[in-house]
């Protein structure tokens, strides 16, 4: 089991996306696996995106490994920042595929890898320019105006996920009644909240790759008669992969089932140091 801090990239077993209004799902696999159609995001998400890599001016490449480095874009303009010892703020703004990126505050411990922290921070001091992976993959990269850039995953942590809908395979939609009463949050333990309508719950969940197993216990009030609840948890039970799409979380159901789809409500995170 390997829970990795509750990141995940979509590979290609992975879910479906609702891009324009328009339904796309496809299918590359015998089994039925439901694949992501690639978008282009006209955003960057208020997830946690976790650094995998640095790319330097030259091409050389540094993997980050186990450690550190994350960004949460949030829609005020404003970045939440951890940069392996130390917590930091941003502010930023796009325009088009373009970037700007102005450092804030920041603590100022001495880490044990700092030329790693100094490059790092260098590309975000310089960035120009901004783009999400068309593939499933949906990974970010910025790219600073000295030519070296980094690369960074959508992970599902730092978010609720208000679930909007369950698109079936037979084109049968159904539309949660209340979002913010249907909802998940991950946890980086590799613990998971669940708002299920009038019930509250709490669970695991183990991600590998694009993956996911959620095991949820609620509590057990009884909610109204046309309650979505016994739906919403059994769907849930038998997610098996995801992918994480612009603003929305998409958990596949195996073998022709169909899709749960949840958007993206931004919360205060403690990753950035006090004013």
């Amino acid at each position: 089991m390997d829970r990795r801090r509750l990141i995940g990239t979509g590979s290609a077993l992975a879910a479906a996306v609702s891009l324009g209004g328009m339904r796309s799902i496809a299918f590359a696999h015998g089994d039925g696996t439901p694949e992501a159609t690639p978008g282009m995001a006209a955003a960057i998400a208020p997830i946690i995106w976790q650094v995998e890599s640095l790319t330097a001016a030259d091409g050389t490449v540094t993997e980050m490994g186990d450690k550190v480095y994350t960004l949460k874009f949030r829609a005020d303009g404003s970045i939440g920042i951890r940069a392996d010892c130390n917590v930091g703020t941003a502010s930023y703004t796009l325009d088009g595929d373009m970037i700007t990126i102005t450092q804030g505050i920041s603590t100022l411990v001495a880490c044990e890898d700092m030329a790693t922290s100094d490059a790092f921070w260098a590309v975000l001091t310089m960035a120009s320019q901004w783009g999400i992976a068309t593939d499933a993959s949906d990974q970010l990269t910025i790219t600073a105006s000295d030519g070296s850039s980094l690369t960074a995953n959508p992970t599902v942590t730092g978010v609720v996920w208000q679930w909007k809908e369950f698109q079936s395979m037979d084109d049968t939609v159904v539309v949660a009644s209340d979002p913010a009463h249907f909802t998940l949050q991950f946890n980086d333990d590799g613990s998971v909240q669940a708002q299920v309508d009038c019930n509250t719950g709490r669970g695991d969940a183990t991600i590998e790759g694009s993956s996911i197993t959620l095991v949820i216990a609620t509590t057990r009030k009884l909610c109204s008669e046309d309650s979505q609840d016994s739906q919403y948890l059994d769907w849930l039970s038998q997610a098996t992969s995801f992918v994480i799409r612009g603003n929305t979380l998409n958990l596949a159901l195996p073998m022709d089932s169909g899709i749960m789809v949840f958007e993206a409500v931004d919360i205060v995170d403690d990753a950035t140091p006090a004013a």
